[in-house]
């Protein structure tokens, strides 16, 4: 029996995400069909005496191509997994939709019930799964699965960090490794992204009682997560170099600097979807009814919070880190993307939007946490109402759900028919 009924809650509001997946088919995004093929390549990947797959040998019309030593395996071990019960690859991978999609939710409301409680907990499940940029991404546009799947475990890394810090034993300290390293095995980008917004927190943490063991078990964690996934990040570290996968060639082929976002869009209202556009317009909108509550949560938060306690000091972190995420997607900061090394692979900037959603739901959860009392159950009620209603336009896509074949030749058909060598941008 679930002794928090949060919990169960927040898992309400993923099935808001996950019910488009019971028509047949996959969401009619421009990357599905590349990471479907993906999984299916990784499939036939392995072999005896194989112990990890570097070589794909029947992508780039069959000659072979390098892609394990690059392309994380999370995301494409979900759907075998599944597959290897017996279901479909299509079905495998709306588990793995559905699994990030509750990890969005669950991890959300973890990661705000520590310092706010329950019921404001369940506003930033609302606010962070039902985000606009998570949608698109999982079944308007965008389709990159190992993102969505990535960002998903952006609170989860977090809460890894609060929970060790509350209670530092070697459960939490593996607990922690394991999640930051479920990031570096989903998107390599998204790792380099997370390790300094989770080092920054787990400062954030020390802070108020300074004891030493819970930052070096923090940092024992977070070295352990990057040690037990070296079998992954460092080949791919070290022979980028003889690919064409280095930031000059990115910049050059799909330069990011074309794709800055601008304050309209940011603020942009719902808006409805034409499926007949071959290339329909879906806003990297933060969301009206987010933007909203994140106010008040910010007025809550300068209002009634001391300067020195703790949750101060995570409503500045959040803070900053909305600030700062949503300048790095301006084009003001395009000296910063060209000044650090290795972000020209990101090829499109406002990949970093996952980090402002997490940061908004903190914000909005911290609204409601402040009419307290009776007043709180309605006011979660009504803000978790508003979320979804604004979002609700987003719940449904326009396209029919694609079918995809599942054998090699259907793969090769793909490579042919597309162009997409090796399933990348690159070739």
């Amino acid at each position: 029996m679930i002794k928090d009924r949060g919990l169960l809650l927040a898992g309400l509001v993923a099935l808001f995400v996950i019910q488009p997946l019971l028509q047949p088919g996959l969401p009619a995004t421009a990357d599905t069909p590349i990471h479907f093929y993906r999984a299916l390549e990784f499939a036939h990947s392995w072999g005896p005496g194989v112990v990890y797959p570097r070589w794909a040998p029947h992508l780039a019309y069959g000659y072979g191509y390098p892609l394990w030593d690059f392309a994380p395996p999370l995301p494409y071990l979900i759907p075998l997994a599944l597959r290897a019960m017996g279901f479909s690859l299509e079905t495998g991978f709306k588990g793995l939709l559905a699994l990030s999609a509750m990890g969005y939710a669950l991890g959300a409301y973890l990661l705000a019930r520590q310092s706010l409680g329950a019921k404001p907990a369940l506003v930033a499940a609302a606010v962070f799964a039902l985000s606009p940029f998570a949608l698109r991404e999982a079944l308007l546009y965008g389709g990159n699965y190992p993102q969505y799947l990535a960002i998903a475990l952006y609170p989860w890394v977090l809460w890894g960090l609060e929970r060790l810090h509350r209670r530092p034993t070697a459960g939490n300290v593996a607990l922690t490794a394991a999640l930051y390293g479920a990031v570096m095995l989903s998107h390599l980008f998204h790792a380099l992204v997370i390790t300094p917004v989770a080092a920054a927190y787990a400062a954030v943490l020390w802070l108020p009682r300074r004891r030493l063991r819970p930052l070096l078990l923090s940092a024992a964690a977070m070295t352990l997560g990057l040690l037990g996934t070296a079998f992954f990040w460092l080949p791919a570290f070290i022979e980028r170099a003889f690919t064409r996968a280095t930031s000059d060639v990115y910049l050059a082929v799909s330069p990011l600097f074309t794709r800055f976002l601008n304050r309209g869009e940011l603020l942009a209202l719902p808006q409805p979807l034409d499926g007949r556009a071959a290339n329909p317009w879906v806003p990297f909108s933060l969301g009206a009814a987010t933007l909203a509550l994140a106010a008040i949560g910010a007025a809550t938060w300068l209002q009634t919070a001391r300067p020195r306690s703790p949750l101060f000091r995570r409503g500045l972190f959040f803070a900053l880190l909305l600030a700062t995420s949503v300048f790095m997607v301006l084009p003001a900061s395009a000296p910063v993307w060209k000044a650090v090394p290795l972000l020209g692979v990101a090829e499109f900037p406002w990949r970093l939007l996952g980090l402002a959603n997490l940061s908004l739901a903190f914000l909005a959860a911290m609204g409601v946490r402040r009419f307290g009392g009776r007043l709180e159950t309605p006011a979660a009620a009504v803000a978790v109402l508003a979320v979804l209603l604004a979002s609700m336009v987003y719940l449904y896509p326009p396209r029919p759900f694609l079918r995809y074949g599942e054998s090699l030749p259907d793969l090769t058909a793909y490579e042919l028919a597309t162009r997409t060598i090796g399933t990348t941008t690159l070739g």
